[in-house]
């Protein structure tokens, strides 16, 4: 699944893309970056979250963030996820953070 996230004017700020595999998605947003810093993230991923579990039946979503990048965390933290371990991806450490369908840890 993909979004654009539009501000009030309907000009395009960003974007957020769900890959689905089986009972799991993983998340990828990205924002303009003149959108920064304006609390955008946050409410984009608690809203294409919320859509995205509505309309699959996935029961966890994925979040794979360096952990040098703390904006990023700030984001999907304050938008539910919880961090779960540190894994690799392509190579890199990342931290996993993890959002359920009931909103919380199993």
């Amino acid at each position: 699944m993909f979004f654009i996230a539009l501000d009030a004017n309907d000009f395009p700020i960003g974007q957020i893309r769900y890959e689905v595999d089986g009972t799991e998605a993983t998340v990828s947003v990205a924002l303009a970056p003149s959108q920064r810093g304006k609390g955008y993230g946050t409410q984009i991923i608690q809203m294409a979250s919320k859509k995205v579990f509505d309309c699959i039946s996935i029961g966890i979503i994925h979040a794979y963030i360096k952990p040098d990048n703390t904006t990023s965390i700030r984001a999907f933290a304050k938008a539910g996820f919880s961090m779960g371990s540190i894994i690799e991806i392509h190579g890199n450490p990342a931290f996993d953070f993890i959002l359920h369908r009931s909103g919380g840890t199993p």
